[in-house]
């Protein structure tokens, strides 16, 4: 991208006086929590993620928790400091290509970082929902007779139903501490082991239907079909979970995703044999 192309990026983005209002926060402060962002924009926690969503590589969260700016947030900071009213006018409207607003759109949708962080606000639901999800795997491997190595899915019926709930819960702690380990490994990230233990646990949920589907009496192509579309969203989850977790982007988020996905099945397959 072209310095004009980035600038005018830039302006598209700033367009919206609440995103704005963000990057004002964060570059007059230096950075603000979520809840110094609520209490200044006086809107919900969801709304705040929503619009930091959009911003996009502009924000970052450090370890403490806390959205501080990139060096492209500073950037638009410093445009945003010179040009005001320029700004204003601008609204929705820019040069920027229609491309780009749809990329920003479809970024949101697939990898709902802004909902996840929301859900986690929730003192309760970041405890209930691990419980629930943890607990409907296991008794789903258990009645199924499905030994549901996450991504990998088999089915033993001479094997002990306990014992195939137990190797469910025993891969999904496995997942989560690579999860938790490659990222300090490879980009010397730490913290945000409790949104990552609530994200992880949501983006199990499409796993553990994997094998009603197995079961159910419907078409082999179709099931495929379906299988594939819950494992790709159980993956997107992952990523925006560990992006959100760690304050990794999501290309990184995803490609340290796609990896461990590589090492799941990888690893299912050779103990296999």
């Amino acid at each position: 991208m072209s310095s004009d192309e980035e600038i005018s990026a830039l302006y598209q983005v700033l367009g919206n006086p609440v995103r704005r209002k963000i990057i004002e926060i964060l570059g007059s402060r230096g950075g603000a929590s979520l809840r110094e962002l609520t209490e200044s924009l006086n809107a919900s926690s969801g709304s705040v993620y929503y619009n930091i969503e959009l911003l996009g590589d502009l924000v970052k969260r450090d370890v403490g928790g806390k959205f501080t700016l990139t060096d492209r947030g500073w950037m638009a900071y410093r445009l945003l400091m010179d040009g005001k009213e320029k700004i204003s006018e601008l609204k929705y409207y820019s040069r920027t290509p229609i491309p780009l607003k749809v990329r920003s759109k479809l970024s949101t949708i697939l990898f709902p970082r802004w909902l996840l962080l929301s859900l986690y606000e929730g003192k309760i639901l970041r405890f209930i929902i691990p419980i629930i999800v943890l607990a409907f795997g296991f008794f789903t491997c258990y009645w199924t007779n499905i030994e549901l190595c996450l991504f990998s899915a088999s089915y033993k019926p001479l094997q002990w139903p306990i014992y195939t709930g137990l190797i469910f819960l025993a891969s999904w702690l496995i997942v989560y501490f690579a999860f938790d380990t490659l990222p300090l490994l490879i980009h010397g990230r730490v913290g945000g082991r409790g949104i990552l233990f609530f994200g992880l646990s949501i983006a199990t949920i499409p796993l553990t239907i994997i094998p009603y589907i197995m079961i159910s009496n419907l078409n082999f192509t179709i099931q495929g079909i379906l299988i594939i579309a819950l494992q790709i969203s159980s993956c997107l989850l992952a990523s925006s979970t560990v992006s959100a977790a760690k304050g990794l982007g999501l290309e990184r988020a995803f490609l340290l995703t796609v990896f461990i996905v590589y090492l799941n099945l990888t690893l299912n397959v050779v103990f296999r044999f």
